[in-house]
């Protein structure tokens, strides 16, 4: 409480400074969990009458920054001024000889640049694609990261990119189910062919989380939109009801991310 009560302040002074000297300003990287207890999972909106925009350098974006911005700008690109002000850089990370490399995963990753001194809070998402890492980070954090050369037993090369040249395309397949009613230990059996027991101890478990909730309870309602996330096991996204199916059932759309 006392953290989120800390983050709320900073988040309505930097609101403040944009108002007063009309520059856009921006937070450190939050987590889903820190915007969702702000901002309700609202993507944008006013706070001291300043608008902003939570963004992570792309929509689907799970770690974003605040993003102040004053009345002249509301409407300008985003990534625009994001990349204009440096308040994220997109960095390439690739193996210096791809036949020798390792693979290496979001944790190798994010262990070599906080071994370099980068805090948690300067580094966004990471993607992996093949033996290529790309990240999402702060000003500050993209020049401590120039001197990485390392991950794990690799050999690596730093390369900046524009923001919207991330190649990493988040693929999701679309597909149906059908429940009893709109229950999250139901939607978490249908979808990952588990026994609706096996369902809710893996809810009782707090291994499932939805949107922003880490800790949901087995008769938790989606929000269309909201992700739903088993640990070990995948990530879908809940879009909607469909209608209802001949034996009286309620028929659900979404989304498994591959």
């Amino acid at each position: 409480m006392a953290i989120e009560t800390t983050l709320n302040a900073h988040l309505h002074d930097l609101a403040r400074q944009c108002e007063r000297i009309q520059l856009p300003r921006a937070s450190s990287f939050l987590s889903s969990s820190e915007t969702e207890s702000i901002f309700k999972g609202n993507t944008s909106g006013f706070l001291e009458d300043v608008f902003y925009r939570v963004y992570g350098g792309n929509e689907e974006a799970e770690r974003c920054i605040i993003l102040f911005l004053p009345s002249y700008l509301q409407e300008a690109d985003i990534n625009e001024v994001i990349e204009e002000n440096e308040f994220i850089q997109l960095i390439e990370i690739k193996p210096k000889n791809p036949h020798f490399a390792d693979g290496f995963s979001h944790r190798d990753i994010l262990g070599a640049l906080m071994n370099k001194g980068i805090k948690r809070e300067t580094v966004g998402d990471i993607y992996i694609e093949g033996s290529v890492g790309y990240v999402y980070l702060t000003k500050a954090a993209y020049h401590e990261s120039l001197s990485l050369d390392r991950v794990r037993s690799t050999s690596v090369v730093i390369k900046k990119l524009p923001l919207d040249e991330c190649p990493v395309s988040i693929k999701k397949e679309p597909f149906l189910i059908t429940v009893s009613s709109l229950r999250l230990d139901l939607i978490v059996a249908s979808s990952f062919h588990y026994s609706r027991e096996v369902a809710q101890n893996l809810i009782d478990a707090k291994k499932v989380h939805m949107g922003f909730q880490e800790n949901p309870s087995n008769d938790s309602k989606p929000k269309p939109g909201e992700k739903i996330y088993v640990e070990g096991k995948g990530k879908i996204r809940y879009i909607g009801e469909e209608g209802v199916s001949k034996k009286g059932k309620v028929v659900l759309r979404l989304e498994r991310y591959l």
